[in-house]
This record gives structure tokens, C-alpha cells and sequence, in this order.
């Protein structure tokens, strides 16, 4: 990546912050005062402001990485908090990240609808964190108007999860449902086989 702050670090930057958004969102629509506690002791959250004012110009690489580490551990872990309590099923956290994906996309588009599964793919892999862009995680293996194939070459989730004793399966229910938000009703998400997924075209 490179040594100066570009479109790349700031697009970078806004998925950081994507995820980190959804899990606020799950922590205070399912949270009690002992995770907050929990979670404020054990977590790290990453800095408000604009990039340029809280990034270390001096090695953007590593700032990003670690704000990356502290979102993907910070979720895994509230995750793991909350499946503790009674009452609480995984079901809700994958409602509310469809719900999330949904109004993310009413909030940017209005009431435009996704025509192609390119336009759709787009929306989502400009959202989604997946490591960073030299990690070059996400690769597309086939694609046309009515569909998109891509595939992660690695799991670059699991190792935040496993920390948090947590299960990443968890991870990619939310992240299936969050996507499924994302691209709207004219468009089906599948995941073909492990670490491989669809965007389709319904009509």
C-alpha cells in the first residue's frame, strides 16, 4: 500500500468503520451493563475522527492493520459475550446485520434498485471488511449481468475468532446476512462451498 493517504486507505477506512458500526449496534440492542463493562475491559475500539487526524502518517500500514485487528476481534468477542446470555440467540445478531445491510443500501441508493450482479457485487465488496487490499483476499471467478462467483483464498477471519473464543462460523451467518441486505430483493446471495460465494440474479 502505499506511503501517502489515498482513495485507497479512506474506502479501506469506511469498512473498518462499516463493521465496526454493526457491532455498536448489536452490543447496544442486546447488551446489559456487565458486557458494556465486559467489553469496555477487553476490547479496544478504534479512534473517532477523520483518518487523516487519527492514523500514524509515518506507517499507515500497520494503523490499518491494527485498527482492523481491533474491529474484527471487538465483534467476535461481543458476539461471544452475548451468545453467554440467556435468551439471546445467534438469529437475532443475523436479523439485525440483514436489517444493517438493508438500510445501508436505502440510506446510498434511495429507492434505485441493483440491475446487474456486478452492481450488486460492487456494493458488497465495497462495504465488507476482508483484510487488507494487498492481502488481495477476495477473488472473482466468474461473472456476468445475472451473476457473480468469487471465492475468499483464505480464511483471514478465523484467527481473530479463535482468540476470542468465539466461532467463526457465527462470523459468516452474519456477514451472509449482512450481504443478503446489501443487494436487495432482485438478487439471491449463496454460499456455494466453503470460502466460495454467489451473488444471483432472481428476475
Amino acid at each position: 500500500m502505499s506511503a501517502f493517504l489515498g482513495p485507497i486507505h479512506h474506502m479501506l477506512f469506511e469498512k473498518i468503520k462499516f463493521q465496526n458500526t454493526f457491532t455498536d449496534k448489536l452490543l447496544n440492542a442486546y447488551g446489559n451493563g456487565r458486557i458494556y463493562e465486559d467489553v469496555l475491559n477487553n476490547t479496544e475500539d478504534i479512534p473517532k475522527g477523520q483518518l487523516e487526524d487519527i492514523i500514524d502518517q509515518s506507517n499507515i500500514h500497520g494503523s490499518l492493520q491494527a485498527m482492523i485487528a481491533k474491529v474484527e476481534y471487538r465483534l467476535a468477542y461481543v458476539l461471544c459475550m452475548l451468545k453467554k446470555e440467556k435468551g439471546f440467540s445467534l438469529d437475532e445478531a443475523v436479523d439485525l446485520a440483514k436489517e444493517y445491510g438493508m438500510r445501508t443500501r436505502e440510506a446510498e441508493l434511495g429507492e434505485n434498485k441493483f440491475y446487474t450482479a456486478i452492481e450488486a457485487y460492487t456494493m458488497v465488496s465495497g462495504k465488507l471488511l476482508n483484510g487488507m487490499p494487498c492481502d488481495r483476499i477476495q477473488e472473482i471467478l466468474d461473472k456476468d449481468e445475472a451473476a457473480v462467483l468469487w471465492q475468499d483464498r483464505l480464511d483471514i477471519h478465523k484467527k481473530y475468532w479463535d482468540a476470542a473464543k468465539s466461532d467463526v462460523r457465527d462470523f459468516y451467518k452474519i456477514r451472509g446476512a449482512m450481504i443478503a441486505g446489501l443487494i436487495g430483493e432482485n438478487f439471491n446471495y449463496n454460499e456455494v462451498e466453503p470460502y466460495k460465494f454467489q451473488i444471483v440474479r432472481t428476475n
